[in-house]
This record gives structure tokens, C-alpha cells and sequence, in this order.
């Protein structure tokens, strides 16, 4: 995450970036990416298998079960 913030991407792909962390460290992270990309205008792109926090941190959600299908903004 640093080196895409620091190279000015502006698109951040995280795949699982919390999966290994305990809950308050990813709550703390989602919030940290979700208020880099609300201030600075980032695209994120994040993995989840958490739903709880796809919902919470993410302004659109897709689920991926059987087939794809957009779910769309959490409420």
C-alpha cells in the first residue's frame, strides 16, 4: 500500500490486505484505505472474504458465488 501511495498510482489492487491481521488492526487499515481514497481520489480494488467488512468500508460491493453479481452499495 505505502509504495503505490508513494509512486502516486492511482489505482491500489489489495488482495486479502487484512486476512492475516487481528479485527481492530483491519478495521484500522480498511479505514486508513477508504479515507485515502475518498480524500485523494484513489481507486480501490480490494479482496475480501470478510462480507461484515466489504460491507462496512466499501462504497460498491460485488459477491462472487456461483455466478457474478453486483450487489451494489452496502447500506
Amino acid at each position: 500500500m505505502a509504495r503505490a501511495l508513494v509512486q502516486g498510482s492511482k489505482v491500489l489492487l489489495a488482495d486479502e490486505p487484512v486476512a492475516s491481521l487481528d479485527p481492530r488492526s483491519a478495521r484500522d487499515v480498511l479505514g486508513i484505505m477508504r479515507s485515502i481514497a475518498h480524500d485523494d481520489g484513489l481507486a480501490v480494488l480490494c479482496s475480501l472474504h470478510q462480507h461484515d467488512l466489504a460491507a462496512e468500508y466499501a462504497d460498491r460491493v460485488v459477491a462472487i458465488g456461483d455466478l457474478l453479481r453486483p450487489v451494489g452499495r452496502p447500506s
